[in-house]
């Protein structure tokens, strides 16, 4: 191949996946949200289909008649787990709000503890230095007081958005509920005539690209599916200590709110997200706490936090040490851009769809970027795929 050649082949490559970026961009923003729920029933019948085939052998029932009865049980435990953490979460975020509220108050002395201190810190520098720095200090202190304060220029309209945001959320519900609606008779309807939808697809494409459909599927649910548990069982444990924790220090009188569940709850959410973790949220409150002369709960989490590091560098190797994850730039990469593009869901969905094309690549399905490993692991995936 000479050189000009080669250049064409660039060229119409790069015009080749600039069209898949685009397809793929003008998809998620306009379309994907309206077939999601067929989407998400297409994966979850397949999901369910060795509970079905084993199902099916053992009782001799129709797998239609099986498909259907899993995927209505499924929903109804969801909805019933949903409904029963939805109503504590309500109770403890009332008691949060208030907290908050009271909290809101101390941000002035503490403010004032932090620039004293500063104050303080930066009085060995020449009186030059000195005078500026503590112009500073005092005036970027005077700009996060709480209005209603002297000296105060805080504006808190910025609690609009969320609020905002939580009416725009709750005027969705009617709509949720339809797509739930839509997604569980999807549901019933694929798991009745999986069979035939799986052989309509397979009859529309050609034998070589079949045979990729099934390794991309293999990978999907293989890899994938472990990443899934391993992380689902991560988070659960998070939640588990976080509770422990917290039940333990309000036993001891150290900790005397409520609300444990919530916390629990977004600490474990936010320990799952990539290049976060729990002193995302348990570092920030400890310093607060010690701040404001509560040094009991700060020391407590503080403590807390050390132990929840050591579990999870003990159990997390062990869980995903045989999945592949990405280098952290990539990850921070795929976060920022994935949320400046598709908003709150790309921080999660291009990590995952980064993975997948990482996975599909290694395994020689696809061919994007050289491995040293991509033909060996070809030939395990087509060994490992059942159709």
């Amino acid at each position: 191949m000479n050189r000009t050649e080669r250049r064409r082949k660039f060229i119409i490559d790069v015009f080749f996946w600039l069209i898949i970026i685009a397809a793929f961009y003008l998809f998620m923003k306009i379309a994907f949200w309206y077939v999601f729920p067929f989407v998400f029933a297409f994966f979850l019948t397949m999901s369910l289909q060795k509970p079905i085939e084993k199902i099916t052998k053992v009782t001799r029932l129709k797998p239609g008649f099986v498909g259907t009865a899993l995927v209505l049980l499924i929903t109804a435990l969801a909805l019933f787990i949903v409904f029963a953490i939805g109503v504590k979460l309500t109770n403890e975020l009332k008691s949060f709000a208030q907290y908050l509220t009271q909290r809101v108050n101390d941000i002035p002395a503490i403010v004032t503890e932090v620039e004293n201190w500063l104050l303080r810190v930066i009085s060995f520098l020449p009186d030059s230095l000195e005078q500026a720095a503590a112009n500073f200090i005092r005036k970027y202190a005077e700009s996060i007081r709480v209005p209603g304060v002297p000296d105060s220029s805080l504006d808190l309209s910025w609690l609009k958005s969320p609020l905002g945001s939580v009416w725009e959320t709750a005027k969705q519900i009617p709509s949720i509920v339809l797509a739930l609606v839509v997604t569980v008779v999807s549901s019933c309807f694929m798991a009745t005539s999986y069979k035939e939808i799986k052989e309509f697809i397979y009859r529309q494409i050609s034998e070589e690209k079949g045979k990729k459909l099934s390794q991309t599927k293999t990978v999907l649910f293989s890899t994938l599916g472990k990443m899934a548990k391993a992380y689902c069982l991560l988070m659960l444990i998070t939640f588990s200590e976080i509770s422990i924790g917290l039940g333990l220090l309000k036993v001891a009188g150290i900790y005397e709110v409520n609300y444990i569940l919530v916390i629990a709850i977004v600490t474990a959410l936010v320990d799952i997200v990539p290049v976060l973790g729990t002193g995302t949220i348990l570092i920030p409150w400890s310093a607060y706490l010690l701040i404001t002369g509560e040094f009991g709960g700060g020391i407590g989490l503080l403590v807390m936090y050390a132990i929840i590091t050591v579990i999870r560098q003990i159990i997390e190797p062990k869980l995903v040490a045989d999945q592949v994850g990405l280098p952290p730039v990539i990850t921070i990469m795929s976060m920022y851009i994935g949320a400046k593009v598709f908003g709150p869901i790309g921080i999660f969905l291009l990590p995952i769809i980064v993975i997948l094309i990482k996975l599909l690549n290694d395994k020689g399905i696809i061919k994007i970027f050289k491995t040293s490993n991509s033909e060996h692991a070809a030939e395990e995936t087509a060994k490992e795929e059942s159709v």
